[in-house]
């Protein structure tokens, strides 16, 4: 009796905490600004959830089009690269979600499409704010001083 409940508890422990496979992004339904391409259904607890998710990050982006964001009066913000580096909020139960390429992005050299894809079971019934963290290598055109460029230097963005 003790082995076949230690058997299903790892059966379960195994269902629960198992990785999330990997995702082909998809550039339909992303707008030509930026950003989310779809959202995320809504996940039931104790039900199995497999979702992808796209976002497109294109290699120029205006000062208006970054919520709350200030560049020194630019006029341009030129992405080079993006690394996701975390991710909060999850409900217990749903994976760290996969990105495709490893949540690396080359942005100036054409890598700018993505995809994540969050699996699992939800545990416990709620809302749940997940904040996914970017660090972002960029360049700011056209301040009055100039192209200002961090240094590869991390910027945070948070949406």
């Amino acid at each position: 009796m003790l082995l076949l409940f230690s058997v299903v508890l790892i059966a379960i422990n195994g269902l629960v905490s198992g990785q999330c496979s990997s995702c082909t992004p998809v550039f339909q339904t992303c707008p030509p600004t930026g950003g989310l391409c779809n959202k995320l259904d809504t996940a039931v607890a104790n039900h199995p959830y497999d979702k992808v998710i796209n976002f497109y990050m294109p290699q120029y982006l205006s000062p208006a089009q970054l919520n709350g964001i200030s560049c020194g009066g630019c006029s341009q913000i030129r992405l080079r690269h993006i690394t996701i580096t975390g991710v909060s909020g999850m409900p217990g139960g749903l994976n760290n979600p996969y990105y495709s390429q490893g949540g690396s992005y080359d942005v100036q050299n054409g890598d700018t499409i993505g995809c994540a894809r969050f699996c699992g079971t939800p545990l416990v019934p709620g809302l749940y704010p997940v904040t996914v963290y970017l660090s972002a290598d960029v360049t700011a055109i056209g301040t009055p001083i100039g192209n200002v460029d961090a240094n590869n230097q991390a910027q945070s963005y948070k949406d």
